[in-house]
């Protein structure tokens, strides 16, 4: 069976824009866009969710432990092995003010999270997998208005309509593929942040039909 692995943040985790409870707080399982992609891809097919609230590319969070992604990564992609594809979808978290970081670096963590991929599968004697870059749809201007004022600000939503643009460059360079979700998921849902439900299975059948022929497992 093969595996895909996706290393993402709260819109891996599933969160729910429109929740009004903590109950809710999370889409159920098959509303997220990882179990989408499975059921789209069949028996053959395995895709491991690895999504965390507030994870960033790069960053320490002062007051949140455990969510600089490069940090987590090799253990992760360890304890999958062995994988045929790994998608990472993460940015969002890191255009925010607490971390004062410029698209350009943004990216570069990105790159790196590419790059150590690569590296840690020849060390671990494992193929290398296929590489899924998706660029996180933009951070809506809005932002001030929701849920997530003071967290979010104006700046954040620019340096994500950027991130894109500088993803794709760094896809190019290695040869990894690119997606923008930006491009497929329409509307966020009410805190100009997370992915609606609707947005959700048009991110997996985006990506199911971009990486299909890679793993060989579809239906």
């Amino acid at each position: 069976m093969k595996q895909i692995l996706c290393y993402g943040d709260s819109n891996t985790w599933g969160h729910n824009p429109d929740c009004t409870s903590l109950a809710d707080l999370r889409y159920p399982y098959a509303v997220r866009w990882t179990s989408r992609l499975e059921a789209l891809f069949g028996e053959g097919c395995r895709v491991l969710a690895q999504g965390l609230c507030g994870r960033t590319i790069s960053f320490d969070d002062p007051v949140d432990d455990g969510k600089n992604g490069l940090k987590y990564y090799p253990i992760c992609l360890e304890s999958a092995m062995p994988v045929e594809l790994v998608i990472f979808m993460l940015g969002t978290n890191d255009v925010r003010p607490l971390f004062h970081a410029p698209a350009e670096e943004i990216a570069r963590g990105m790159e790196r999270l590419g790059v150590l991929t690569e590296r840690i599968s020849r060390e671990c004697g494992q193929k290398t997998p296929d590489i899924l870059i998706v660029a996180p749809a933009p951070v809506g201007e809005q932002v001030e208005e929701g849920e997530f004022a003071g967290i979010y600000d104006r700046t954040s939503a620019e340096k994500s309509r950027r991130l894109p643009a500088l993803y794709q460059a760094a896809a190019d360079r290695h040869g990894w593929g690119f997606l923008n979700a930006g491009d497929v998921v329409g509307e966020l849902g009410r805190d100009y942040v997370h992915l609606s439900a609707l947005g959700h299975e048009k991110l997996a059948g985006a990506i199911f039909e971009q990486v299909k022929d890679l793993t060989g497992a579809a239906k």
